[in-house]
């Protein structure tokens, strides 16, 4: 076991993974999709929050700068990493933040426990031991509100993957020279995908991967490809593993991908109707239906997920606090284009009057239950008009086009120019001198 995880360490070493912020593994996301859903979970301000796999940190420090009443662990196998991070954290002056060069197996119980646990991009890439470890860890070290953020690689959709990462180590199992191995198994695809039979499977999947495998930045191949474990599971599988550790499912960080009305489907498909009143069979067959190949999964201990209702609880609604922008596609019908394009259609004043605010008010948030009451002030009409702007916004959220967060997001006022905290002009500062890797 030591013996692969040193083998772990070194490939991290030789290719740093690019350490950039990740949205979905937000503890202020996570917070607000737990409360969506019933469940209350802990501030960001007062947080203790834990990265297993934090990289060089690009993900927890920016949460740490946000929020300097919170405390931060991070943990990677990679000492290189750590280092990236410890010498980030310094440079940008924060005092809530601690980065640990140790495998999660060896986490010091003294570390205690946390209210938000971020795992991305680690489940998949180690052996099973560690798997199993990684959630047991998250069902001791939680606090009874607490939540996790596990992500990892997905069947059906990796099935297709797993046909390129197979030929990219086809007689390349030499890792004494990472970067020889991933100029061999570029070689291998480009080789393959001249000779394939045109329109046979094989052709097309390659043709279909053949500009990330030519394109794709060194770190992201090494580690997606090449990596010496990369275990893609079934969501079932996943969820099973969870339960036998004391967690379960509670949703997932992407909210569209949970329904089956964002793909389109008619409600009285009896693939549907059989999924009737079990969220993870219906979130299982869309993943076949979309080939997903990649989930980012939040977790709760399992008495917990009892709670927990798969319709948003409306009445919550009023207490988030909103950030969107818009572009018109089409006057007739009016349809809108939100955040990662995702697409909307106005059907009343009150629709337009939402999407205009949140448009002016970007990148900061705007608080629903006041903009309830502008809008019912104004159509002059208050109980339907907002139960009709509560039924648009809870639309807007399940398809993603806004983001939604408990407390709200303030923009600083910078003129025609944006600007960041201190702590972020000061880590943008440090890094163009390092030439780090972290975003």
């Amino acid at each position: 076991m030591s013996l692969l995880n040193d083998r772990i360490r070194q490939s991290y070493d030789a290719f740093p993974y690019r350490s950039s912020a990740f949205a979905g593994s937000a503890p202020e996301h996570l917070r607000a999709v737990a409360y969506l859903f019933g469940l209350d979970s802990t501030p960001p301000e007062r947080a203790r929050v834990l990265e297993l796999g934090c990289a060089g940190g690009g993900n927890c420090l920016p949460f740490a700068a946000r929020w300097p009443g919170a405390e931060v662990v991070g943990v990677d196998i990679s000492p290189a990493q750590i280092a990236t991070g410890q010498a980030a954290a310094q440079a940008m002056g924060l005092t809530n933040v601690r980065l640990l060069a140790t495998s999660l197996t060896e986490l010091d119980a003294d570390l205690g426990q946390f209210d938000y646990i971020i795992a991305h991009g680690v489940y998949s890439w180690v052996p099973a031991e560690v798997r199993q470890a990684l959630l047991k860890l998250c069902a001791e070290r939680l606090t009874p509100q607490g939540l996790a953020y596990v992500s990892y690689n997905v069947y059906p959709g990796w099935k297709a993957r797993e046909v390129i990462r197979d030929a990219m180590l086809l007689g390349n199992e030499d890792r004494s020279d990472p970067q020889r191995q991933l100029d061999r198994a570029r070689y291998m695809i480009e080789f393959l995908h001249r000779r394939a039979t045109p329109g046979s499977l094989t052709h097309k999947l390659l043709d279909a991967q053949i500009d990330t495998v030519r394109h794709g930045r060194a770190h992201y191949l090494a580690h997606e490809y090449l990596e010496i474990c990369n275990a893609p599971c079934y969501f079932r599988d996943f969820v099973a593993a969870c339960r036998e550790q004391g967690l379960d499912y509670l949703a997932e960080a992407e909210l569209s991908s949970m329904f089956a009305e964002h793909y389109a489907i008619a409600p009285d498909e009896p693939a549907l109707r059989a999924c009737a009143g079990d969220q993870l069979a219906l979130e299982q067959l869309l993943d076949f239906v979309t080939q997903r190949s990649f989930r980012q999964s939040l977790l709760c201990h399992a008495e917990r997920a009892k709670a927990v209702h798969y319709r948003i609880k409306r009445a919550r609604l009023p207490d988030l606090h909103l950030a969107g922008r818009f572009v018109e596609l089409s006057e007739r019908p009016q349809r809108w284009q939100g955040l990662d394009g995702a697409q909307v259609e106005t059907r009343h004043q009150g629709d337009r009057r939402v999407l205009q605010a949140l448009h002016d008010a970007w990148p900061g948030t705007l608080a629903l239950e006041s903009l309830l009451q502008d809008i019912a002030a104004d159509i002059g009409d208050p109980l339907p008009a907002q139960q009709a702007v509560i039924a648009f916004v809870e639309e807007l959220i399940l398809s993603g086009a806004v983001r939604a967060r408990r407390e709200p997001i303030r923009a600083a006022d910078g003129g025609a120019t944006p600007c960041v905290s201190v702590p972020l002009r000061q880590l943008a500062t440090w890094r163009a001198q390092q030439d780090a890797p972290i975003a």
